[in-house]
C-alpha cells in the first residue's frame, strides 16, 4: 500500500489526518505529564516531540483553551 493510500484510508476511518492524530496524541501526553509532574513546559514539550516549545503552545491552547503554563500552575 502506498503512503498516500494509507493516509487517505486513515483519514476516512478516523475523520482526521495522520498529522492531526499525531498532534492530538502528543498534546494529550503533554497534558498528562503537566498534571503528573513538576517538570517545566519546555521539558515536557521536548519529551512529547516538539523541538521548540513555541510550536507546542498553539496546538495546546487550541485543544484545552488555556496556555500550558497556566494549566501547570493551576494544578
Amino acid at each position: 500500500m502506498s503512503e498516500s493510500n494509507l493516509k487517505r484510508r486513515f483519514s476516512a476511518a478516523a475523520g482526521i489526518s495522520v498529522t492531526q492524530y499525531i498532534q492530538a496524541v502528543r498534546i494529550d501526553k503533554a497534558k498528562k505529564r503537566l498534571i503528573a509532574t513538576e517538570r517545566n513546559v519546555k521539558e515536557i514539550a521536548s519529551e512529547v516531540g516538539y523541538e521548540n516549545d513555541g510550536f507546542f503552545q498553539p496546538p495546546f491552547q487550541k485543544s484545552y483553551r488555556k496556555y500550558s503554563r497556566c494549566m501547570a500552575r493551576d494544578l
